[in-house]
């Protein structure tokens, strides 16, 4: 195994190590941390068990800088997970995050979108209750670079059910959202 992109940072009294494995073989790359104390130029680590960063592999090699209200924020790369020929051929690979702001509580990282992020917001368009059916029915149709989406959902006898989002005109491209 291989690491990289260490992050070590204080919070309060507390020090955070992150570190990104990188990927192997069909195992992909994943940010983790331990929380501890350093003294005498040496890090000894509340509890020896591992944190994710995050629950699925989303961020990696985070930039950590505080902003200009002291809040501690990261940027970082997300994996796109494409076949090194695919991102050959697209001429491109991964994107980077949107700002996230880090809490440590208790010991674990808390992330949250930084504040800056509803600047980007355009004009709200509220729909109301919408009913969906298995199949399909009850799109929407919207069109946009952006959006924020604020649902609650009932799923009924649904094992599955949430949202398709970016479909292009051939169905060829779309991203999926959903509870399984």
């Amino acid at each position: 195994n291989f690491w990289e992109m260490p992050v070590f940072w204080k919070f309060g009294n507390r020090y955070m190590l992150l570190v990104n494995k990188t990927p192997q073989g069909s195992i992909p790359a994943r940010a983790f941390y331990w929380v501890g104390d350093f003294s005498n130029e040496s890090y000894t680590v509340s509890n020896i068990q591992i944190k994710n960063l995050d629950i699925i592999n989303s961020l990696l090699s985070p930039a950590v800088n505080l902003d200009a209200q002291k809040r501690v924020v990261a940027i970082g790369i997300i994996p796109d997970l494409l076949p090194q020929s695919e991102q050959y051929q697209n001429g491109w690979t991964h994107v980077f995050s949107l700002p996230r702001v880090w809490q440590m509580q208790n010991d674990s990282l808390f992330q949250s979108p930084h504040p800056v992020l509803d600047e980007t917001r355009g004009q709200l368009t509220t729909i109301g209750s919408v009913n969906l059916t298995a199949g399909g029915a009850g799109y929407l149709k919207m069109r946009g670079f952006q959006a924020e989406i604020r649902a609650t959902l009932h799923p009924g006898t649904a094992s599955k059910v949430g949202f398709i989002l970016g479909k292009n005109d051939n169905n060829t491209e779309y991203t999926k959202i959903y509870y399984d």
